[in-house]
């Protein structure tokens, strides 16, 4: 098998943090998410396509079926090295925070996400309009696939084009669980290795 393994550097140990009961907020990925918890990390790769005929035979082979579709506009601020976007998606909104290496070959993201109610994301966005400034702003309609822990996005991003994104999202209640080898056995089920690879994110490649 082709192998995509990497060296990538380990998450940084994180303390469990309270649940907040008060503001509950449902992620569209299928986690219940709540204000405030602990930081995640998954296998991040991104490539581009001129259209999705050919994907989409590849994702049948896979077994799985369309699980929705988003319209996302995300909002990039600049805050340093790290990255942090206000997401509108459906009607409401997660505020992510991550850390993530631009390079063209699979890569580690780790990264918080805060679920708010259409009210409360507008809120939070004309603070957060208040202290930083705006990198960029990019739509998109994403298409969602699910596969066992990866999610695979079919993305059409205004101004950009098509491309494909996998996030293979790890379970700590699953330790012992290889998702280095999902990850790369979703890449070449789906032959993802001939596409170009894409290293930038969509705020990086809107601002081009």
């Amino acid at each position: 098998m082709f192998l995509w393994r990497h060296s990538v550097p380990s998450a940084k140990r994180s303390l469990p943090l309270k649940k907040s009961k008060k503001f509950p907020g449902r992620g569209w990925d299928g986690v219940y998410t709540r204000e405030f918890k602990i930081m995640k990390k998954n296998l991040e790769l991104k490539v581009e396509l001129e259209d999705f005929s050919d994907i989409l035979q590849n994702i049948a082979s896979l077994g799985v079926k369309e699980a929705g579709i988003l319209y996302q506009v995300d909002k990039y601020f600049l805050i340093g090295k790290k990255r942090l976007k206000l997401r509108n998606m459906n009607g409401e909104f997660q505020l992510i925070y991550y850390s993530r290496p631009n390079t063209q070959e699979s890569k580690l993201s780790q990264y918080y996400v805060f679920g708010f109610t259409n009210k409360q994301g507008v809120v939070i966005e004309k603070i957060l309009n208040v202290f930083f400034a705006v990198k960029a702003v990019v739509s998109k309609k994403r298409t969602l696939y699910l596969y066992r822990h990866t999610r695979i996005h079919l993305d059409k991003v205004e101004k950009l084009g098509n491309f494909l994104e996998l996030e293979t999202v790890f379970d700590k209640k699953d330790p012992q669980y290889d998702f280095y080898d999902e990850h790369n056995i979703v890449i070449n089920t789906l032959g993802l290795p001939r596409y170009k690879k894409i290293k930038s994110s969509y705020s990086d490649l809107i601002l081009k």
